[in-house]
């Protein structure tokens, strides 16, 4: 593993501290201007803020390969190998294939009526309780709207709800 950038720029920029979450701005405009690619010491992973850095990256899976995890840790690493986030090349290829289309706005825009309904209701239901932890609450309703995307049977879906719940226990929530 590379634990240095050769190229020499890094930032110790923490994004996940109380201050940058609130305003994350500052932090990312010191990533943006410090170069197409940032060595985080503290994570040994480089953060890519520009366009054509995540272009390049993104066509050339060969040179920067995500199959073993692009998770700030190794736990949360582990947990999303082999989804389509967490793989390369022709394994990538096949998942994708299958999310890609049904996901396309055209795709998406029967199930337009359903989304904003169920949005709908967690929102009135999360201001009714007047504070709420985003990442507890909303892991339950995206895996549910996917998988209904791409036709993954009813009977199946509560399989989504597996990735989600082991996230958020690996990142201590």
């Amino acid at each position: 593993m590379t634990t240095s950038n050769p190229a020499g720029t890094r930032s110790d920029f923490e994004p996940y501290t109380d201050e940058a979450l609130l305003d994350p701005w500052p932090g990312y405009r010191e990533l943006l201007g410090a170069g197409p690619a940032v060595w985080l010491p503290q994570y040994e992973k480089f953060a890519l803020m520009r366009y054509a850095a995540v272009r390049a990256r993104a066509g050339d899976w060969k040179s920067f390969q995500c199959g073993y995890g692009v998770m700030m840790n190794d736990q949360m690493s582990q947990l999303v190998r082999g989804n389509t986030l967490c793989s390369d090349g022709a394994e990538h290829d096949a998942l994708r294939g299958v999310i890609v289309r049904p996901l396309t706005s055209k795709a998406l825009r029967p199930l337009r009526e359903d989304i904003a309904t169920d949005a709908d209701a967690v929102v009135d239901r999360l201001v009714e309780q007047g504070s709420f932890d985003a990442v507890s609450e909303l892991k339950q309703h995206l895996p549910g709207i996917v998988s209904k995307a791409i036709g993954l049977p009813e009977k199946r879906r509560d399989r989504m709800l597996v990735w989600p719940s082991r996230c958020s226990t690996a990142s201590g929530r």
